[in-house]
């Protein structure tokens, strides 16, 4: 997950190494997550490229697996103050610290405020973006048979 970050117009999270000033955005995102993974492909389209820096905060990313307790997770977002029960985790640093943190859906609303995207189009992009499976019509269900 780091290279595919670093290869687009995003940021790989480096806790030891968090923005000095002005604003940025932190999202922890599930790998497993098809609307965690389809966020990031409508974030990577949506921001700037190196070419316009300054139009909007950079956004960092960082890989849930990676934290193994909510100590951990606490550690890099001092104002998280609950467990997170959805996916992703969003953070805004502002100045030197965090300043609101969010989940789920209003974690994606947090980014796209952030970013001054409207935030029901950045969600129905993140939805449309989103794989859907169905079973094939062939398959039937043989529960209690």
């Amino acid at each position: 997950m780091p290279a595919v970050v670093r290869a687009s117009r995003l940021h790989w999270w480096e806790p030891s190494a968090p923005p000095a000033g002005g604003t940025a955005v932190l999202l922890v995102v599930a790998p497993w997550s098809h609307y965690d993974l389809a966020m990031l492909d409508v974030l990577d389209e949506s921001v700037p490229g190196p070419d316009r820096p300054g139009e909007a905060p950079p956004v960092f990313v960082a890989n849930l697996e990676r934290y193994r307790s909510v100590e951990e997770l606490t550690a890099d977002i001092p104002i998280l103050e609950s467990f997170p029960f959805q996916s992703p985790i969003a953070a805004l640093w502002r100045d030197g610290a965090f300043r609101n943190v969010a989940w789920g859906k209003a974690g994606r609303d947090l980014v796209a405020d952030a970013l001054d995207l409207p935030p029901e189009a950045f969600n129905e992009q993140v939805i449309a973006r989103t794989p859907r499976y169905s079973p094939s019509p062939d398959r039937t269900s043989h529960v209690g048979a």
